[in-house]
């Protein structure tokens, strides 16, 4: 059956149908109805979003995990910037690809993205700062070394 015939067929019968049916069981009602032999086979189905409250991704929790822990390196590992950003771009990729695979964890995915670049940014910044002020003060240090 093709979806001309059906939607022709079912506007003949559309005050048949009780507004308390769901959408799954219209067209087996809608061909029992019309006298039309009924079989699995030849019901289609349109998809039901199914986004689960208890579905977890073990992925997606590491990701986010990661992506916190770049963060909290970054502020107090500043002297050794690689920790955070080692920890950030594994959050990325872990966060990029959950959200391709799982739509209904897209939330998860996107806040271990973010936290991973985040994390991947400030090591960054505070390690070049660190770096920048190490430097400095050993420059420092060699000139007032008459001092000491």
């Amino acid at each position: 059956m093709t979806t001309e015939e059906w939607n022709n067929k079912k506007s003949n019968v559309v005050e048949k149908i009780r507004p308390e049916d769901t959408v799954v069981e219209e067209p087996r009602r809608f061909k029992a109805e019309m006298d039309i032999k009924v079989e699995d086979d030849d019901l289609e189905y349109t998809p039901v979003d199914t986004d689960k409250e208890g579905e977890t991704s073990n992925a997606a929790s590491v990701g986010l995990a990661l992506g916190v822990l770049a963060i909290v390196c970054g502020v107090f590992f500043a002297g050794a910037p690689w920790i955070g950003i080692l920890l950030g771009v594994a959050a990325i990729v872990i966060g990029a690809t959950e959200r391709k695979k799982t739509p209904s964890l897209k939330k998860r995915a996107t806040g271990a993205l973010v936290c991973g670049i985040v994390g991947v940014s400030v090591s960054a910044i505070l390690g070049i700062v660190c770096g920048i002020l190490g430097f400095a003060l050993k420059i420092l240090a060699s000139m007032f070394k008459w001092l000491l």
